[in-house]
């Protein structure tokens, strides 16, 4: 038996509106990454941006997102780099 519901939701109405399909894909796949599957410094900045930009989550849940994206991306990609390097 199925049920469905008789309201439906528009998102433009909602109160975080539209999620990201993109990013709801990489909260998904990128949440667990083995070591030798690190994240490159681009798919993470391009994550890290799109993050930033949303209002689904709060600062705090952000944070906790983002420590954990870290946690699994190429270490090099946060060096300190010299200008003159």
């Amino acid at each position: 038996m199925i049920i469905r519901s008789s309201t439906s939701v528009d998102a433009s109405k909602s109160r975080n509106g539209f999620v990201d399909p993109m990013l709801s894909l990489a909260l998904i796949f990128f949440s667990h990454v083995p070591v030798e599957n690190y994240l490159r410094c681009d798919d993470f900045d391009w994550l890290a941006n799109r993050l930033a930009r949303t209002e689904v989550f709060t600062v705090s849940e952000k944070l906790d997102i983002l420590t954990n994206w870290m946690k699994h991306t190429d270490p090099h990609c946060f060096d300190n780099k010299d200008a003159n390097d």
